[in-house]
């Protein structure tokens, strides 16, 4: 269940908790990103079943969680992909790691060289 300062919290494609706070959906995907409003199932859908999974390059332990076809958007651009950025961290209190969406939106860009493939550790 998710704690009241966070939309959604649940586990990623390798297992991992993940949460999305109400502060990073408004502040900054709502914001920048305002048509993710409507597509907060397809969020939860790329990051616990992602058709790719590239280290971010904006966030030393970042991921990003791709997802083509995501939502009404697809249904007329089918060349789009979701793309969902993940920075995960260490809890000093449980020793566990856990991810924090930091943004989440829509590109017709095909990930290229500049993106690594992720490997489990």
């Amino acid at each position: 269940m998710a704690k009241p300062d966070n939309l959604f919290s649940m586990r990623d494609a390798s297992g991992v908790a993940v949460h999305l706070s109400r502060r990073a959906w408004t502040d900054h995907i709502l914001s920048r990103h305002g048509r993710m409003r409507d597509y907060l199932d397809d969020i939860k859908a790329t990051i616990s079943n992602p058709h790719r999974v590239y280290d971010d390059t904006n966030y030393e332990h970042g991921l990003s969680f791709w997802r083509r076809g995501a939502g009404a958007v697809a249904e007329r651009r089918r060349n789009l992909w979701l793309v969902v950025v993940v920075n995960y961290k260490h809890s000093l209190v449980t020793r566990r790691r856990y991810g924090e969406v930091v943004t989440a939106y829509f590109t017709a860009k095909t990930p290229g060289e500049e993106y690594r493939v992720h490997h489990d550790e």
